[in-house]
C-alpha cells in the first residue's frame, strides 16, 4: 500500500503487508519495497509479519516490522475515530 500526498500526489508512506516472519529474518529479500522507497525518497516503510516487530535498516530505508494483527487493529482504530470527527 502507498499513501499519497494529496498536495502533489507522491508517496508519502509505504505498507507491505506480509503474512510470514520470512522477511523480518531476511529483509534484504524486499528488494522491490526498497528500491521504491528509494526512488521516491521515502526513508521508512512498514512491513507486517504474524508475531515479530521491530526496527532494520537497509540499503538506508529503515524497516519498521510489525504484527499484521496490531497494524489491523490501529487501521480500524484510527478509522473510526476519523469517522468520529466527521459525524
Amino acid at each position: 500500500m502507498v499513501g499519497l500526498s494529496e498536495k502533489d500526489q507522491k508517496p508519502k508512506w509505504a505498507v507491505e503487508v506480509k503474512w510470514s516472519n520470512q522477511f523480518y529474518h531476511h529483509p534484504e529479500k524486499l528488494s522491490n519495497l526498497i528500491w521504491f522507497c528509494q526512488k521516491n525518497k521515502l526513508s521508512n516503510a512498514l512491513v507486517t509479519t504474524i508475531d515479530k516487530s521491530g526496527s532494520k535498516m537497509i540499503d538506508g530505508v529503515n524497516l519498521h516490522f510489525l504484527p499484521a494483527a496490531a497494524y489491523a487493529y490501529t487501521v480500524g482504530k484510527n478509522t473510526f475515530y476519523k469517522k468520529q470527527e466527521i459525524e
